[in-house]
C-alpha cells in the first residue's frame, strides 16, 4: 500500500515537472519506439524498424509486404504489451501501429515468415496427394475441380513448409503460430482475442 502511494506521488511529481498530463503522455509516447525491441522480442525486432510516432500511433516498417500483414494480425497483443510496458494498461498511448512495407535497413538476420522458394517445389507425400484427390472426387466440374486440387496442394505446401520453419499450432484452435510469438505453448491472434473479450 505504501509503495503504491509513492508509486502515485512520483506520478503526480513528473506531471508537476513536466507540466501535466499532455506532456507526460507525450514523454511516454516518444519512448516507444525505444522499448519496442523489449516488447516485440528480438526475432520481429530484426524484421521491423520503427519509423515514429505521432497522435499515438507509432509507424513501423517491416521487412516486406508478408511481414506486414501479419503483424496487423498481432496488432492488438502488441498494443497491449507495449503500453503496460509504457505504464499505461488502461488509458492507451499508443493506440495504433501502422505496419508498412518499406524495408529494413538492419542487415540482421530475421526469422523466416514466407518461403524463399517457390510454393510449387516443395513436394507431398503420397498421403496428402491422396487425401486431397479423395477431398475433391465428388466434384463433377473438371475446371472448379482442377483449380480447387491447386489451392489444396498450395495450401498444404505452404503448412508443411511453416512447421519446418517453426510455427506451431495454436492451443485452442490448431492454427499455425508465426516463430516470433514462441510457438509452443502459444494461442493465435482471433484465440487471444477471443479469450479477452470472453
Amino acid at each position: 500500500m505504501r509503495r503504491g502511494g509513492k508509486i502515485n506521488r512520483l506520478g503526480i511529481d513528473m506531471e508537476r515537472v513536466l507540466g501535466g498530463r499532455e506532456m507526460l503522455r507525450k514523454l511516454k509516447e516518444h519512448t516507444a519506439p525505444i522499448v519496442w525491441a523489449e516488447v516485440v522480442g528480438e526475432q520481429l525486432a530484426a524484421a521491423t524498424e520503427v519509423l515514429g510516432v505521432s497522435g499515438g500511433v507509432l509507424r513501423v516498417s517491416a521487412k516486406s509486404s508478408v511481414w506486414a500483414n501479419e503483424l496487423t494480425f498481432y496488432k492488438t497483443d502488441i498494443l497491449k504489451r507495449l503500453n503496460a510496458k509504457l505504464g499505461a494498461p488502461r488509458a492507451y498511448v499508443i493506440t495504433d501501429i501502422h505496419f508498412q512495407s518499406r524495408g529494413v535497413k538492419k542487415s540482421v538476420d530475421t526469422p523466416k515468415l514466407e518461403p524463399e522458394v517457390e510454393i510449387d517445389s516443395i513436394e507431398l507425400s503420397v498421403r496428402e496427394r491422396q487425401q486431397i484427390e479423395e477431398s475433391i472426387y465428388m466434384i463433377k466440374d473438371a475446371d472448379l475441380r482442377e483449380r480447387l486440387r491447386k489451392t489444396r496442394f498450395s495450401e498444404v505446401r505452404l503448412r508443411n513448409w511453416r512447421l519446418d520453419n517453426g510455427w506451431a499450432p495454436c492451443l485452442h484452435c490448431g492454427e499455425l503460430v508465426a516463430p516470433f510469438l514462441g510457438g509452443n505453448g502459444m494461442s493465435c491472434p482471433r484465440c487471444r482475442l477471443l479469450g479477452d473479450k470472453g
